[in-house]
């Protein structure tokens, strides 16, 4: 796969004992529906995926397609990540999962909802941390 071929070609070039390949999958749930690269928002102190790179607004655009997608299709999803636009991270669910469209977690055209089955762990400093509060899913911070 292409973390293994990429481990193979620093190890041509750079002499190191170990290289330890971490990967994840991360599913981004913009705040709306998302037509074209320009309206991509830009953000310069998180993950550097969402830095706004000049070039990279047709890929970002792409992967900004996978929840509403999941959604309509109605796909069991599982072991995944879902972060907000801005690349913080909203949930984490485990090997139990649950299908994309028995809530509105990932339908960008709905107002956000938490899943309700599955292995979900959420997180508060997101843009959906009003709903999730809300819901009882977490607490605020004293």
């Amino acid at each position: 796969n292409f973390l293994q071929e990429l481990e193979k070609a620093i190890r041509k070039v750079i002499r190191v004992d170990d290289i330890k390949l971490d990967s994840s999958v991360e599913i981004i749930r913009p705040k709306r529906k998302i037509n074209h690269p320009e309206e991509l928002r830009s953000e310069y102190f998180n993950q550097p995926f969402f830095f706004g790179y000049y070039g990279l607004n047709k890929h970002a655009f792409y992967t900004m397609l996978w929840s509403e997608m999941l959604f309509n299709s109605g796909l069991y999803v599982n072991e995944f990540d879902l972060v907000d636009e801005l690349g913080n991270l909203i949930f984490t669910v485990g090997q139990k999962g649950f299908k994309a469209n028995e809530c509105q977690a990932l339908n960008v055209e709905a107002v956000f909802e938490p899943p309700t089955k599955g292995e979900v762990t959420f997180f508060d400093n997101n843009e959906y941390f009003e709903q999730l509060k809300s819901a009882g899913l977490i607490r605020q911070n004293s």
